[in-house]
């Protein structure tokens, strides 16, 4: 069972970054000549808005392998939407902070964020990461045997 939760997460990260990024220099930000932690420490000290964001989700693309930071550029970008109008930031930083707990094997706190991600991207143009979030949702209802469940919501995927 964990090899299939392992499969379906790295299939997500693929689906989820299907377009390849020119890390390396996203935005005019040059990360490898500053380090993915400087960077995060660099642009964290920046006033966040829709550019910063970007530039953060390119390091956190990075540090996929290395879950702590990943998990601290995701929580930082969650926290920053609080402060502005940007409901797409906060529907991929609680997608993504439910990827994170669901490979860690914590179904209630990734439930959470994809729920909440939902219920935010419900109320937007396009329903943007719905896809991934039900299939997310769908996933956790599997893993806890709930079938019925799972089947239901996977259907409403498509």
């Amino acid at each position: 069972m964990k090899k299939i939760t392992y499969i379906i997460i790295l299939f997500l990260f693929i689906c989820c970054n299907k377009k390849k990024v020119d890390i390396a220099k996203s935005d005019g930000y040059d990360l490898e000549k500053n380090g993915l932690d400087q960077s995060f420490i660099d642009l964290k000290s920046k006033k966040y808005d829709t550019v910063i964001r970007k530039q953060l989700k390119n390091i956190a693309i990075k540090c996929v392998h290395n879950n702590k930071n990943y998990f601290k550029i995701y929580k930082y970008i969650d926290e920053q939407t609080n402060k502005i109008d940007d409901p797409f930031g906060k529907i991929e930083a609680n997608t993504n902070l439910g990827i994170y707990y669901f490979s860690k094997f914590e179904k209630d706190s990734a439930f959470y964020h994809f729920s909440k991600a939902e219920k935010i991207s419900k109320n937007q143009k396009g329903n943007p990461f719905m896809g991934t979030i039900l299939e997310c949702k769908a996933d956790i209802f599997w893993c806890q045997k709930n079938f019925t469940e799972a089947e239901s919501t996977a259907i409403k995927t498509r």
